[in-house]
């Protein structure tokens, strides 16, 4: 039988990609699979072990080993989800657009969490008034020198005009800027302009 070797080859995956895998779908099912077989076991050692209401001695290293495994299983499962979780929310700090080249790496719900965490950040910036982005001075290149982020975004109706380093640029409907996105990132979350897609 297959001692969690197939969740075992999630984590080494997870650590060795730059950003993240693509969501396991094939894997999970096999990973259930496995769960399902040693619950299956265990039920099976149990009754064929019960001696008159109690389980006889040989029986238990037995359940010790499966149940063990689904326990080991399910670690594994929760520290893959929790890696994944936190690249996620690191996503929308870095972006509110999922980038073309990441959408497909991400599951359905991953993508509607991803969505979700986004309007709780912006209903949070608009409460406490002021944006993630200011807040952290924008975001730092390697040698700790702040580097503008631009970004391309589509005007879908009038949105009069913001100031982007020191310049007021009009947003008319049907227009496209390339800006810094701290000038225009409380508009993109709240869903009044649109960012474009960047490939990446």
């Amino acid at each position: 039988m297959n001692f969690t070797n197939t969740a075992s080859s999630l984590l080494p995956t997870l650590s060795r990609c730059t950003w993240l895998p693509p969501y396991p779908t094939s894997v999970l099912p096999q990973i259930f699979a496995e769960v399902q077989r040693h619950r299956e076991t265990c039920n099976q050692v149990y009754q064929n072990g019960q001696i008159d209401s109690e389980l006889s001695d040989s029986c238990k290293p037995i359940l010790q080993l499966h149940l063990q495994s689904i326990l080991r299983i399910k670690r594994i499962l929760l520290a893959y989800m929790n890696a994944r979780v936190e690249k996620i929310t690191d996503l929308v700090y870095q972006s509110s657009v999922i980038p073309v080249g990441l959408r497909g790496l991400l599951s359905g719900e991953e993508r509607s969490f991803n969505e979700d965490y986004n309007d709780l950040l912006c209903a949070y910036e608009d409460s406490i008034g002021v944006s993630f982005l200011e807040y952290s001075g924008g975001i730092h290149g390697g040698d700790g020198s702040t580097l503008p982020y631009m970004v391309e975004v589509q005007v879908n109706e009038d949105r009069g005009s913001v100031v982007d380093n020191g310049v007021e640029v009009g947003m008319g409907e049907g227009s496209r800027h390339w800006v810094r996105r701290e000038a225009v990132e409380g508009m993109v979350r709240r869903g009044e302009i649109e960012q474009r897609d960047v490939e990446v």
